[in-house]
């Protein structure tokens, strides 16, 4: 009865209060918020004219390869990234993904419109000229420099059987970006 009496009085001493104007602000605890984040270092971005680039590999005729595993000329191709700072990366490593051949796991598959494959793979070589195979992590990395880096690339048919056929032969790869 003793904590009544003193709730009560509680009430009516509040009551009391707010009846003859006084502005008195409650506070009651209500829970918790958690606010969570993290501050990354930013990579650079991958400017615009790289981002979705079709690469023109060209008309190579079909007789210019000599027997599985053979190459077509290379065709060179860039990705530039902007807004680079050495200050917080001092290198990039490129990986490219997307469906392989079946018959070689080492190239994309390069096909036609009604999903025809002519004979052909598309090989992915670094700047080195070393073979970058699909679906891989990144074996090397190239020193990023401030501002702008361009990555330098090349891109070659590879037949994937003994006789390669006309068509087209276009594929799809991502790429993406791991800094160090």
């Amino acid at each position: 009865m003793r904590y009544s009496a003193v709730f009560i009085s509680a009430v009516l001493l509040f009551s009391s209060a707010v009846m003859a104007g006084n502005r008195h602000h409650v506070i009651i605890d209500g829970g918790q918020v958690k606010l969570r984040g993290a501050i990354t270092a930013a990579g650079c971005s991958v400017s615009t004219g790289s981002a979705n680039q079709i690469i023109d590999m060209g008309e190579v005729r079909s007789n210019q390869f000599s027997g599985v595993g053979s190459y077509s000329a290379p065709v060179p191709f860039s990705i530039a990234l902007t807004g680079c700072s050495r200050a917080i990366y001092h290198t990039v490593g490129v990986s490219f993904w997307g469906v392989t051949d079946g018959k070689d796991p080492l190239v994309l598959r390069a096909a036609d419109a009604a999903d025809i494959s002519p004979g052909v793979g598309l090989a992915l070589f670094d700047y080195r000229d070393q073979l970058m195979v699909p679906n891989s992590p990144p074996e090397h990395a190239v020193y990023i420099r401030d501002g702008e880096t361009r990555l330098q690339f090349l891109a070659r048919y590879r037949a994937t059987s003994r006789q390669v056929t006309g068509g087209a032969a276009d594929t799809w790869a991502w790429f993406a970006l791991t800094y160090q």
